[in-house]
């Protein structure tokens, strides 16, 4: 698969570790390759954020009622090459083999981090103690739909980082 920014949509601003593109109604995300700031955000260790994220969503769709709360998982895939806006290939600025798909996700988002707000919702917190359970980390995560009990649903969780 190609990512050619003029025909793939941005999804968000960009983070430390990765870009979303929406490419046939997924959404992809993409590992950058830099820059670099040690311990997680090098090559390294963005790959193994990679890793422990491809990781978490797998264990999580094999717990029925976390799966219901989990952007659906299509799996990882190897990105062949990024085009610019120029036209140029920018496949340096990534990890072509560390990028995965999930459902785009609609809604109301909200951070976990945001300890205050969360607290307001028990079903989030309910959630949070099944994942871990699992082994799951959401320190990180988002919660799309966060107020529904029934629709939320987590992005962004990750396994124990080694």
């Amino acid at each position: 698969m190609v990512i050619d920014f003029t025909l793939h949509k941005q999804l968000g601003s960009g983070g430390a570790y990765a870009d979303i593109f929406s490419v046939d109604g997924k959404a992809y995300k993409l590992f950058k390759s830099g820059p670099e700031f040690p311990p997680r955000q090098t090559r390294e260790g963005r790959r193994r954020v990679y890793a422990s994220q491809v990781e978490a969503y797998s264990r999580a769709g094999c717990d029925p009622e976390l799966s219901r709360h989990t952007a659906r998982f299509y799996g990882p895939c190897v990105i062949e090459d990024v085009i610019g806006l120029d036209g140029n290939s920018i496949r340096d600025t990534y990890l072509l083999d560390a990028c995965y798909a999930v459902e785009i996700l609609i809604g109301d988002e909200l951070k976990v981090t945001a300890t205050e707000a969360v607290e307001k919702y028990p079903h989030i917190t309910k959630a949070r103690i099944a994942f871990e359970r699992l082994g799951i980390q959401t320190s990180d995560a988002s919660v799309f739909n966060y107020n529904d009990a029934e629709k939320f649903k987590f992005i962004d969780i990750e396994t124990q980082l080694s």
